[in-house]
This record gives C-alpha cells, structure tokens and sequence, in this order.
C-alpha cells in the first residue's frame, strides 16, 4: 500500500517490521530480503538512522544463518553510518553488537577491542558531543579499570551486558579476581 502512494518511508517500515516477522518465525532467506529491501529505501531517501537500523537487523539475520563474514560487514556499515550522523548510542551499540559476533567466534582479542571502543563511545564526554540521545554515566572511567576489563574480556570469561539502552559493565560486575589486578 505504501509503495502505491509513493510513501517510501513508511514503505520501509513496513518491510523493516516485515523482516522481523520473518526473523521471528525463523524464515531468515525471507527476512533478509525484506530488511535488504528497507535498508536500500533508506539509503535512497537520505534516511542514515533507517539505514543504520536495517543493517543492524540485517546482520542479527545473517548471524542466525552462520553468515559470520556478512553480519560483520553489516556491523561495521551500520558503525560507520552512526558515526556519520553523530548518533554516538547507535554506535556504541554497533560495535558492541560487533563484539558479541567475534565473542561468539572465540576471536576475544577482536570483541575486546570493540567493547572497548563501544564503552568509549557511552562515555558522558563523547556522548555529549556525539550523540542526539541523554544517556547515564560511562563504563570505564580511568586506566586501570579499563586494563582489568580488557585482560577479562580477551581472556572470555567477561562481556558486557546491555541493557535498557546503554551498557552496564562495573566494578561489581567482575569476577573476584578481576579486582586483584
């Protein structure tokens, strides 16, 4: 209906929303073609949010599939694009999304990085001049708690925990020995 009045944008919505029933009743092939069909409506009206979004669910599609090398490309496109139009949370939660793809690889050296780099991007300073969006404090917020976090994360046995828009990773959500260091 949308594309018989020329409504692109609620057009893509649709096929975003679409996708999603698709993703959910686990038919991906359909799914992916619906979200690849948003993305590209996006991309053409100038809409980088749309795009950035279509492209997150986009790769959660090709995770599901095992497409390991085309979720990280759709990671990595849809970082980029946040970063274009300075959405520092959309960002951060690209490339967290990101590190859970490597995290899930066992490439722990790859999902710390991009924690760390997600946890950059939820830091008050940059999000205050980096993002449209009101967000609590930071993760990290000096050296050393930033050098426990990483050895933890390369090591496996931490991640990070999204939750209700912004990360949470704290002191108290290491393990014992992680405050030894």
């Amino acid at each position: 209906m949308y594309a018989r009045i020329g409504n692109r944008l609620g057009e893509a919505k649709a096929s975003c929303r679409l996708g999603a029933v698709y993703c959910h009743q686990s038919k991906h092939n359909e799914s992916e073609s619906f979200y690849e069909h948003a993305r590209e409506i996006y991309a053409r009206i100038g809409d980088g949010l749309g795009e950035a979004e279509a492209l997150c669910r986009l790769a959660e599609v090709y995770r599901h599939q095992s497409k390991h090398t085309d979720a990280e490309s759709s990671y990595e496109h849809a970082r980029d694009i946040y970063a274009r139009i300075g959405d520092g949370a959309g960002e951060a939660k690209a490339l967290y999304d990101l590190g859970e793809l490597y995290r899930h690889q066992s490439k722990h050296t790859e999902a710390a990085s991009c924690y760390a780099q997600a946890s950059y991007r939820q830091s008050p300073r940059y999000l205050k001049v980096n993002s449209p969006h009101e967000h609590s404090q930071g993760i990290i917020n000096d050296g050393m708690e930033e050098a426990k976090l990483l050895t933890f994360l390369m090591m496996g046995s931490l991640r990070p925990a999204y939750l209700g828009g912004r990360f949470s990773l704290r002191r108290q959500d290491m393990p014992r020995s992680a405050t030894a260091l």
